[in-house]
């Protein structure tokens, strides 16, 4: 079997990761009880348009959702948006569902810069998608932002 995009794209970066497949999940809850975790650990990566095709990857726990109003001065700008399922397919290789920071990147190979919501890096150990649905890997937080060089800010509220 071939491993996720997100492991290969993981060990290039020197990131150790724990793969786990539990199948197709209705919701993020039903998917964060099969993989045994607890409340919040399972991070969404949400596609962000901040500028024409300059996109932003934000790591967000479930259970919470994006404040634009903190995640715009952290972005440097006015507006932002979120990327529509084609968009975010095309800006990172992934399904919507399956779209991880790790090995996400434009066309030309260049990754995109990633934020990783303050309430994410709180956790020891958050999961990720990993490019395949129904399959996500478990990773150290601190590694994680370490190995993709990405921003820590508080962007997210309670859902």
């Amino acid at each position: 079997m071939t491993p996720p995009p997100a492991v290969e794209a993981a060990a290039r970066l020197g990131l150790a990761v724990e793969v786990r497949d539990v199948g197709p999940s209705s919701s993020m809850e039903e998917h964060e009880a099969k993989l045994g975790l607890a409340p919040g650990q399972l991070c969404k990566t949400l596609v962000v348009h901040r500028g024409t095709d300059d996109l932003v990857l934000v790591v967000v726990p479930g259970g919470r959702s994006l404040d634009w109003s903190l995640l715009r001065p952290v972005l440097g700008v006015k507006r932002a948006s979120m990327a529509q399922r084609d968009e975010a397919l095309a800006g990172t290789g992934y399904a919507p569902g399956s779209i991880t920071p790790l090995g996400a990147a434009t066309p030309e190979g260049r990754s995109w810069p990633v934020i990783v919501d303050e309430a994410a890096s709180a956790m020891d150990r958050i999961a990720l998608g990993s490019g395949v649905s129904g399959t996500s890997v478990l990773v150290d937080v601190d590694d994680l932002v370490a190995a993709l060089g990405a921003t820590v800010a508080a962007v997210s509220r309670p859902a």
